[in-house]
């Protein structure tokens, strides 16, 4: 339904309902796709909430999803939907780049171009200490 394929029709309230099912059963997938679809307007059918989709991100960064890692610091990084935190955006996109994840590459570089060297070690190591949590409790 989210995307109208295999001859369904597009409906992003369908798809809501059917991503959060399986959103219960800790499907990753769904939690970044919930997460993607509340960052983005699609009209009155299902309005933007940047909390909402940092919400779902932080859900799927936490069981490990590359995808909703990178999407999360991005949003740290626009502080979009949380406040504006270059260290927490780092260390994210730290963790999604080092699963090959390109946009999270790119951010990581944008993120520290605006990063003192000294913040840039802090969010590695907030990465690193992520990881060995299996993503869990590192914002």
């Amino acid at each position: 339904y989210g995307s109208g394929q295999q001859g369904l029709s597009q409906d992003h309230q369908e798809a809501v309902k059917w991503y959060h099912l399986a959103a219960a059963q800790g499907h990753r997938e769904a939690l970044l796709n919930l997460g993607m679809i509340y960052e983005q307007s699609h009209g009155q059918s299902i309005p933007q909430d940047y909390h909402k989709a940092v919400k779902w991100y932080r859900l799927g960064a936490e069981l490990g999803s590359a995808g909703a890692q990178a999407n999360l610091g991005m949003m740290y990084i626009r502080g979009f939907g949380v406040s504006r935190n270059l260290i927490r955006a780092y260390m994210w996109l730290d963790l999604a780049s080092a699963k090959g994840i390109g946009l999270a590459q790119q951010g990581r570089t944008v993120a520290a171009e605006e990063m003192t060297p000294s913040q840039i070690s802090k969010a590695k190591k907030m990465a690193e200490d992520c990881k060995l949590r299996n993503y869990k409790n590192c914002d």
